[in-house]
C-alpha cells in the first residue's frame, strides 16, 4: 500500500509535468484509453491519504502497544522518528532550493528551507515552490510530535507538564493546519486494537466501498477542464470516508491468511516501500529540473509516451542513488546515535 501510494503521487506529478491537460489535447486523441490513462494518474491526493493512515497504524499503533506494555521510551521514540523523517527531508529541502536557484533563477530561500525541514511550512512559511509534496511532511512531523507527547503522558517516569505543553503546541499548530488529518492519522493508530480474528471479509467489502465512494467524491471535487465540478460530497467528508475505507482495507490486508496469499508480491512491495519516502520528497524538484530538457507535450503519441517513460526511468535512477546515500543509512545512523547517547538498543 505504501509503495503504490508513493507511485501514484510520483506518476501523477510527472504526467502532469509531461503532458498538457486532457482537455487541451487534440480532439482526435480524446478517446477512452487516453481518458483512462489520465484518470488513473490523477489520484495523488488519495495516495497521500493512504500515507497518513499507514503512518498512524505503523507509528501511532506502535506507541499504543508500547504504552500498553509499560515499555514506551520517549528517547528511543524521538531518535527513531527524527532519523526516519530528517535523513531524507533535510537533503530534499536543500536540493529543492538549489534547483530553484540554479535552474529557475530564484533567490536562495534558505530560511524557508529550514522551516520546511522542521514542519513549519503551512504554519509560518509557505511550502518550497518546487517541492509541493512537502505540505504533507509538515503534518507527518506534527503527528509524530503529538503521538510522542501522548505516549509520554501515559508512560512511566513521566513529567506530565512537559507532555501537556507539547500537546498544546501541537494543538496550536493544528489551529492553522487542517486538524481533520490528525483524526485520520489516529484512526490508523487505533486499528491496532481491532482483534486479529475479526471478520476480515466484512472489512474488505466495507473498506472497498468506502474507498470507492470517497475516492469518487474527491475526484469529482477536483477542478478540471474535462470533468464537471460536481460536489457529490463536501471534501472533508469525502476524505474521511476514504481514510476510514483505507483503515478497513489495512485490517484486511494485515490478516495472516491474506498476507500469506499475497506473499508473491513481497519483494516488489519491500522495494517500493523502502524507497517510497525518498521518492516522495525528491521527485518533484528533480522532475522540475528535467522539465528544462523534456518540454511538456501537447499531444498524446507514441513519441511523447516514450519520452515520458524515459523521464520516469531517469527519475527512478536518481532517486535510487539518493536513497542509497541517505534513507538507506537510517538504521546505521540510528545505531551510532543510540550508542553515543547510551540509549538502550533493545
Amino acid at each position: 500500500m505504501r509503495g503504490l501510494a508513493a507511485l501514484s503521487v510520483f506518476v501523477g506529478h510527472t504526467r502532469g509535468n509531461s503532458f498538457v491537460d486532457y482537455g487541451a489535447l487534440p480532439t482526435a486523441q480524446k478517446d477512452i484509453a487516453t481518458a483512462i490513462g489520465f484518470a488513473i494518474t490523477r489520484i495523488g491526493f488519495e495516495g497521500v491519504m493512504v500515507f497518513f493512515v499507514l503512518s498512524g497504524y505503523l507509528v501511532g499503533g506502535q506507541v499504543i502497544r508500547l504504552v500498553q506494555k509499560n515499555d514506551f521510551d520517549i528517547r528511543v521514540y524521538a531518535l527513531d522518528r527524527a532519523t526516519r523523517i530528517f535523513l531524507p527531508l533535510v537533503p530534499a529541502c536543500l536540493v529543492t532550493v538549489v534547483i530553484a536557484w540554479g535552474f529557475f533563477g530564484q533567490p536562495l530561500h534558505l530560511w524557508q528551507a529550514v522551516l520546511n525541514m522542521v514542519g513549519l511550512n503551512g504554519v509560518l512559511v509557505g511550502t518550497l515552490t518546487y517541492n509541493a509534496p512537502l505540505w504533507s511532511i509538515a503534518f507527518e512531523i506534527w503527528f509524530y510530535v503529538l503521538a510522542g507527547a501522548v505516549g509520554y503522558l501515559f508512560s512511566r517516569h513521566r513529567r506530565p507538564a512537559i507532555a501537556v505543553i507539547v500537546i498544546a503546541v501541537g494543538a496550536t499548530v493544528f489551529c492553522v493546519l487542517p486538524a481533520r488529518f490528525v483524526i485520520f492519522w489516529f484512526m490508523g493508530a487505533l486499528c491496532v486494537l481491532i482483534p486479529r480474528r475479526a471478520r476480515i471479509w466484512d472489512f474488505a467489502l466495507g473498506g472497498s466501498v468506502l474507498c470507492l465512494l470517497g475516492g469518487l467524491a474527491l475526484q469529482l471535487n477536483l477542478k478540471s477542464e474535462s470533468i464537471p465540478d460536481v460536489a457529490l460530497l463536501p471534501e472533508p467528508i469525502a476524505e474521511g470516508l476514504f481514510a476510514f475505507g483505507v483503515c478497513l482495507l489495512m485490517i484486511f490486508l494485515c490478516d495472516p491468511t491474506v498476507d500469506s496469499a499475497i506473499k508473491i508480491m513481497r519483494k516488489p512491495a519491500l522495494y517500493m516501500s523502502s524507497i517510497s519516502y525518498t521518492l516522495y520528497v525528491f521527485h518533484t524538484p528533480l522532475d522540475a529540473a528535467l522539465g528544462r530538457v523534456f518540454p511538456k507535450a501537447d499531444n498524446f503519441s507514441w513519441n511523447s509516451i516514450a519520452l515520458f517513460g524515459i523521464r520516469l526511468i531517469l527519475l527512478l535512477v536518481m532517486i535510487n542513488l539518493i536513497y542509497l546515500a541517505f534513507e538507506a543509512q537510517t538504521y546505521r545512523v540510528r545505531r551510532v546515535l543510540k550508542a553515543a547517547l547510551l540509549i538502550d538498543r533493545k
